[in-house]
């Protein structure tokens, strides 16, 4: 059997998956139809010859027998079964990519898409409402800060704060009068999902912004992205790869994204209540 993984090109542990592509790919560059050269026909019959083998569609020649019952067909003959074989083969992947995506677009995955595009749609409506919509201000106490926070055993320079609601926050930038001097503070926070957005402080003859990094509202545009990627896909349907990976992506992780964001800090408390509580 050796003989046939060389013509293929492949080493003898190539897998069916392996062979079934390396042959798509040789047979379109050998096809009579395509290589004017005049030895494409001969070198297509014995690559489409290698591969029904390696794939236990024809049994190896053993016999001398078996080989002069081969020769009695012309080599016209031989190039048309071959290219029936080409076209059934196609024909049959067609038919399974078809099916696999047919269930893409039906059934109950379907359905879960739908009502997250339809999450996502509302939760993106509101995220961009909370940066047009008056701000919260809360007012706490910083009790204890520190600069360095211990990640995986090796500590990084962080500027995070504590409060006395036991909340915590990371700064873009620390000024130690924000602990020493000055630990009244107010948190600014968006009007319906509580996101927070920065300290102020009083400091008598200024008010002083602290930003909060690290927080949703950091990064809420690529959150929007995802949350808007379910409807995205429920609109162009195409029959590609990198539509299955954004449709796989669209139904675990933007709905898992949705869900962890709803029930961090009770924002589905506040979603119900539209910022009220």
């Amino acid at each position: 059997m050796k003989k046939y993984f060389q013509i293929l090109g492949l080493n003898e542990n190539a897998s069916q998956d392996e062979i079934k592509k390396q042959y798509r790919k040789l047979a379109m560059r050998l096809h009579p139809d395509r290589n004017p050269s005049p030895k494409a026909k001969e070198d297509f019959l014995t690559l489409t010859e290698a591969y029904e083998i390696l794939t236990g569609k024809k049994p190896a020649p053993k016999t001398s027998r078996s080989v002069s019952k081969s020769a009695d067909k012309t080599a016209e003959e031989r190039v048309k079964e071959a290219k029936k074989r080409i076209f059934e083969q196609q024909e049959k992947e067609r038919l399974e990519n078809e099916r696999y995506f047919q269930s893409l677009f039906r059934g109950r995955k379907w359905k879960m898409l739908k009502l997250t595009a339809v999450l996502g749609l509302i939760l993106s409506a509101l995220i961009l409402s909370d940066y047009f919509i008056p701000y919260h201000l809360q007012e706490t106490r910083i009790t204890h800060y520190t600069t360095k926070v211990d990640n995986g055993g090796h500590f990084v320079a962080r500027n995070l704060v504590f409060t006395t609601e036991e909340e915590s926050y990371y700064l873009d930038k620390m000024d130690f009068k924000l602990f020493g001097e000055f630990p009244d503070v107010f948190v600014v926070k968006t009007w319906i999902f509580h996101n927070p957005i920065a300290l102020l402080s009083d400091q008598k003859t200024a008010i002083q912004a602290y930003p909060i990094i690290f927080s949703f509202y950091s990064v809420h545009w690529i959150i929007l992205l995802v949350f808007l990627l379910p409807i995205f896909v429920l609109t162009i349907k195409r029959r590609t790869v990198w539509y299955t990976i954004l449709y796989q992506i669209a139904l675990y992780i933007s709905s898992s994204l949705m869900l962890i964001y709803l029930l961090s800090n009770d924002r589905w408390a506040h979603l119900l209540t539209l910022g009220f509580l």
